[in-house]
């Protein structure tokens, strides 16, 4: 006989990746959109109560386009101490991203995913000679940013980094309405 598990595993990954809306050549806005995935899974790693201690980022041209040869690129960099601190992960993030993007290419996806997971509360800090405070100050910082885009809405404290908008967010004329979990998206019917 099997038993049930009363607790979901353990998480190994978190990632976060789109297509493009359109094809990206820029670095600017593969750095825009490298950003805005790294805030969104560091913003889920902290809801689970989690950190990483390894990013990799990754890029990937148009699978099928007829005029260029399909191209991936990634790269993973294990860090010094485990993280769900935005700033620090899109830092990291970046520079992941400048030795991979190669100018003149078409970029057609982007992403990121953080393994490594542990809990935060297992996680022994070693506080720094110069900057004794930082840590402390870094998580009240996270707590903070996530505790005004909970209440207020979605990336209504945003990092630089991010941008605003940008040709490489995704087409969304075509997504399918989501009447059971948005109110503004039922449907109304009208009788006469």
């Amino acid at each position: 006989m099997v038993s049930m598990a009363e607790q979901p595993a353990d998480r190994k990954s978190m990632a976060c990746s789109r297509c493009f809306g359109e094809r990206i050549r820029s670095l600017a806005e593969l750095n825009q959109a490298l950003s805005s995935h790294v805030a969104t899974a560091a913003e889920r790693l902290r809801s689970h109560g989690l950190v990483a201690s390894c990013l990799n980022v990754f890029l990937m041209t148009a699978r099928f386009a007829k005029d260029d040869a399909y191209v991936t690129a990634n790269r993973t960099v294990e860090l010094s101490e485990a993280t769900s601190h935005t700033p620090v992960l899109i830092h990291y993030a970046l520079e992941c991203l400048k030795g991979m993007f190669r100018q003149g290419t078409d970029y057609r996806k982007i992403g990121v995913v953080l393994t490594g997971l542990v809990p935060a509360a297992r996680v022994a800090r070693q506080p720094t000679l110069f900057d004794p405070g930082h840590q402390a100050r870094m998580d009240t910082l996270m707590e903070t940013v996530d505790q005004v885009n909970a209440r207020w809405g979605r990336d209504t404290l945003r990092f630089g980094a991010m941008g605003f908008g940008g040709r490489w967010q995704m087409h969304r004329e075509r997504k399918t309405p989501s009447f059971t979990t948005r109110w503004d998206e039922l449907p109304v019917v009208k009788a006469s």
